[in-house]
């Protein structure tokens, strides 16, 4: 029988809520769902808008992270993206999980809508996600996890998913017939993710198409490959012609883990805590059937 995966779109705020993006989107993983989110693509006007709703329409559930910021709103709008994407869950009948954090009037300065004009805002929509609907509350980032994989376990139970499965998988009678299958959209490599670099003690970014980083790494990870490895492949495809010496030169860490994470999500890398070949040297990370597919794919265009 196939197995059957299920599609969870993340939304929250982004730079505030990045730690804590991550512990979900890192939970979520363990429990072999299927990731999408906007942290790759951010929503910056309402064309790109009109594609995040057809990314929630494949998604089986819809996770709500909220701090203590509302969002950018788009020029001329009246509600900010992170609302709009809540909105538009509800107003679909997508199943909710709403994580909140308990006191957000306690977080840093930095962390909090400092125009008042949002602030009431943001209070509002708060309000807004708390009405009827599975709603935890947490505290810091090492909460996360604790609060969303009961909240996962019960929402499956409670509004069981379409679910996605393998198109090769061999769901053939019932609802299985009714279930999509698991492809990458056309265009998912040719969309950019923004890569952070530090160059000898100052900041770069380097705007990347996903399949030049993804055939960057992909040779190497045809066997287990540590992520000390992959950061020193991204470094010397970006810099490694530059006037820089490349030992000078390393990758933030969330934009290493963002790039892994958008790999591990799509089924084109697995990591050794996924898999049951255990390695003794730390987390590595090897290609799929099908990354290694689409990394052939890729470098023979």
């Amino acid at each position: 029988m196939a197995t059957v995966k299920y599609q969870v779109f993340v939304s929250s705020t982004y730079t505030d809520l990045k730690e804590e993006r991550w512990e979900a989107l890192m939970c979520l993983l363990s429990m072999d769902m299927i990731v999408s989110g906007m942290e790759l693509f951010p929503a910056s006007n309402m064309e790109q808008f009109e594609y995040i709703k057809r990314v929630i329409d494949d998604c089986d559930y819809y996770l709500l992270i909220l701090g203590g910021r509302y969002g950018s709103v788009p020029e001329g709008g009246a509600a900010s993206f992170t609302e709009m994407e809540f909105e538009y869950a509800r107003q679909t009948g997508k199943p909710i999980i709403a994580l909140l954090h308990d006191k957000p009037e306690t977080l840093p300065e930095e962390k909090r809508e400092r125009d008042p004009a949002l602030a009431e805002k943001f209070k509002t929509f708060r309000k807004s996600v708390s009405n009827d609907r599975l709603v935890a509350f947490w505290q810091g980032k090492e909460d996360i996890a604790k609060k969303l994989a009961p909240a996962i376990h019960q929402i499956l139970r409670d509004q069981p998913g379409l679910g996605w499965v393998r198109g090769n998988g061999g769901a053939t009678t019932g609802v299985a017939d009714e279930r999509k299958q698991i492809q990458l959209r056309p265009f998912f490599f040719e969309k950019t993710i923004p890569l952070d670099f530090l160059c000898r003690g100052e900041n770069e970014q380097i705007q990347s198409k996903l399949a030049d980083v993804f055939c960057c790494i992909a040779p190497d990870l045809k066997d287990w490959t540590n992520e000390g490895r992959i950061s020193e492949l991204l470094c010397r495809k970006f810099f490694g012609n530059a006037d820089k010496d490349i030992w000078q030169v390393q990758i933030i860490r969330h934009s290493l883990n963002m790039v892994l994470l958008t790999f591990l999500a799509h089924g084109l890398i697995v990591d050794t805590n996924r898999s049951s070949d255990r390695r003794p040297m730390g987390k590595q990370y090897r290609l799929t059937e099908e990354g290694m597919r689409k990394s052939m794919e890729l470098l023979l265009q």
